[in-house]
């Protein structure tokens, strides 16, 4: 982060210098007293289970270079260093976030939709750091407080910056957006992730299309044309729109889409006046529209599609997203542990049945989380999606995945082949206990369930 003085963040936030020289500088911005460096300004944000303003004491022993805080009175007296006043201090993080950025000519992609998001990500900077400096945001860093930490780290090197759009509610994308101040917006898709809080799809489509709506007139869209939401989503925004697919209609297609045994695809990108072959070293058939995705966003700014194909067979798949790993005792296990949603756990089972040269196919499913009142019709439908399927075992993770096992016994499954436990620290060492030599093992569920419990003890020795 390049300095900044505390008269410009004071101003930046339209927040009270109320202790401090406004000549100050500061050299970086947390949130976390335990990560904080000497220097950085501590924002004391108020949470839904702790209040930052509780660690204020912490942060000055470690260093901090100033306090943003909303209670004055939290702040020890005498203290030594420069503390700013404001009524809101996660809106006030977003808006230093806004004002630094608006600091540097870079141009800016946010990315949104309800699965692909990462993915999507990863693979456009693999494209995109080709030709430029490219900022992404790492691990979860793509809400209300991870996009603005993200954005901090920007200096004059950076030419282009690319972010993941995370959201669980109305208003949440359009801040981000106005933080971010985007020029291109992909939209991956439109799911029901997060309808528990949203109510109904067409309100999840509200939500994602935000990012549209703080576009500016000569910006990008980048759409998802099999998506259908995808006319909805061209009509609310009146710029430049790419779209993206396996269909004709497109104007970024996917043709001749094959999948090797070992569940990685091989395509044909296709645009106006050009088509490359591309062999992606990630398993899933699903991740061929995340490619599409990038590839549209690539070409909308004038990748040339030689160097689309070097970015995406030279991507690295996040951790715990599709993870194939064989363990020494012979067994695999296909690690997609980091959330899941209704289309995201049927792709990864499609994935799994796609997979060729095992003995037994074991799913290890956890709780879906935030379905509101579709969750017991979404949990059924994933179990009656296994009779038939291949796939020769069931373990089920949770209280929800209860409906996963009704749906597998209403639809034919073998009960003999099911199991279910409360938690994962139950179903861990009972499944280690079962697999064997030759058995591929999906593990998959919502990340407040930490199914990468069950992946660490079956890899453990």
């Amino acid at each position: 982060m390049e300095k900044l003085t505390l008269a410009e963040i004071t101003r930046a936030v339209n927040g009270e210098l109320i202790s401090g020289s406004p000549d100050a500088e500061i050299t970086g911005v947390s949130t976390d007293t335990r990560s904080l460096a000497p220097g950085d300004l501590f924002f004391a944000l108020k949470g839904e289970h702790s209040d930052g303003h509780a660690f204020i004491g912490r942060s000055l022993e470690a260093g901090a270079g100033g306090l943003v805080v909303s209670d004055e009175a939290a702040v020890p007296e005498g203290v030594d260093r420069p503390v700013v006043k404001v009524a809101d201090v996660l809106w006030s993080l977003g808006d230093l976030a806004a004002y630094y950025r608006s600091k540097f000519d870079v141009r800016v992609i946010g990315i949104t939709g309800s699965v692909g998001k990462t993915t999507t990500k990863e693979m456009l900077s693999a494209i995109l750091e080709h030709k430029w400096k490219v900022l992404k945001n790492e691990m979860n860093y793509n809400n209300e407080i991870g996009v603005p930490l993200t954005l901090f780290k920007l200096d004059s090197g950076y030419e282009v910056v690319v972010l993941e759009m995370a959201m669980r509610g109305l208003g949440e994308i359009r801040r981000l957006a106005e933080i971010a101040k985007p020029e291109i917006g992909v939209i991956t898709n439109v799911g029901i992730s997060h309808i528990e809080r949203l109510g109904s799809q067409g309100a999840i489509a509200d939500a994602k299309s935000e990012l549209l709506q703080e576009l500016p007139p000569d910006g990008l869209a980048v759409l998802n044309a099999e998506d259908g939401y995808f006319p909805v989503m061209r009509e609310r925004f009146s710029g430049r729109v790419i779209s993206f697919g396996s269909c004709k209609g497109a104007d970024v297609i996917g043709a001749r889409i094959k999948q090797s045994k070992d569940g990685r695809c091989e395509c044909v990108i296709m645009k106006e006046g050009g088509a490359i072959e591309v062999s992606m070293p990630v398993i899933g058939y699903y991740n061929v529209y995340n490619a599409l995705a990038a590839a549209a966003a690539a070409i909308g700014m004038d990748i040339d599609l030689f160097t689309i194909k070097s970015g995406l067979e030279s991507f690295t798949q996040p951790s715990m997203r599709m993870e194939l790993t064989k363990s020494r005792q012979g067994f695999t296990v296909l690690n997609d542990a980091y959330n899941a949603s209704p289309a995201s756990m049927f792709a990864a089972l499609k994935t799994l049945q796609s997979l060729a040269g095992y003995t037994r196919k074991i799913v290890v499913l956890g709780d879906m989380l935030e379905l509101g009142d579709y969750a017991a019709k979404a949990h059924r439908d994933i179990g009656s999606a296994l009779a038939g399927s291949g796939i020769n075992g069931l373990v089920a993770v949770g209280d929800l995945a209860v409906g996963i096992v009704e749906g597998a016994k209403n639809a034919g499954f073998p009960e003999a082949d099911i199991q279910w436990y409360p938690d994962s620290a139950s179903a861990a060492p009972a499944l280690r206990s079962q697999v064997r030599s030759g058995d591929a093992v999906l593990v998959k569920g919502s990340r407040a369930m930490r199914m990468e419990e069950i992946v660490r003890t079956l890899l453990s020795e």
